[in-house]
């Protein structure tokens, strides 16, 4: 297994990223599973992660054309169009940091977890944020 983590630049990477965010919503997994392993809260549609891709790339883990991991990036452009991620840019907003990306929904598929691809996610999202954010 030979992964990569790069920048979402193509629609059907989007397309990947909205599927593995389809089987880890919280509907589609068992309790037993949400308590091992968590689940996503967020389905974002293509037209908003689109947007979101075009304000600042999602950073993506790939194993060959599969995306098997990624991490949103979201600037607080988006914080007034997802109602349940307000509280969060609120609660942001009351700390004394202007120039920030928020990591946003991660998700890693079941087939890729346990190896360290969270990690290589935030890392890759530092070097593709820096020097334009000060922080994530």
């Amino acid at each position: 297994m030979s992964l990569i983590y790069t920048t979402a630049t193509t629609k059907e990477e989007l397309i990947q990223i909205l599927s593995l965010q389809q089987m880890n919503l919280k509907s589609a997994v068992s309790d037993l599973e949400m308590q091992q392993e968590g689940f996503v809260t967020v389905h974002h549609n293509l037209d908003v992660l689109t947007r979101m891709n075009n304000a600042c790339p999602h950073i993506i883990a790939k194993d060959g054309d599969k995306v098997v991991g990624y991490a949103l990036s979201m600037t607080d452009d988006f914080k007034d169009e997802i109602s349940v991620l307000r509280p969060m840019f609120t609660e942001l907003e009351n700390v004394n940091i202007q120039n920030f990306i928020t990591m946003g929904q991660i998700c890693v598929a079941k087939t890729h977890r346990k190896m360290g691809v969270f990690r290589g996610l935030y890392n890759a999202m530092k070097k593709a944020s820096y020097p334009k954010y000060d922080a994530i």
